[in-house]
């Protein structure tokens, strides 16, 4: 097993659910590298930008859903 953390990219427009899941990951001590996207625009930068092994992403976003990220994933797992 690699000890490269698992790059995960979370997609939540709501504040309070962005921070519920930071302090998931922070105290089970999770393997996961976070980038944090609170829009659909500043998810299609992070993705742009940079690679990830995961998406997890709300539906409804401020600016769209994340079905219509899809295409920007180019074949990245997506929750």
């Amino acid at each position: 097993m690699s000890d490269q953390p698992i790059r995960v990219l979370y997609i939540e427009d709501d504040l309070v659910d962005r921070m519920a899941f930071e302090r998931f990951v922070r105290s089970r001590s999770l393997g996961y590298a976070c980038t944090i996207a609170d829009s659909a625009g500043a998810a299609r930068e992070h993705l742009a930008s940079g690679q990830f092994d995961l998406v997890i992403s709300d539906y409804a976003l401020g600016d769209g859903t994340c079905l219509e990220l899809l295409p920007d994933c180019r074949g990245t797992p997506f929750i």
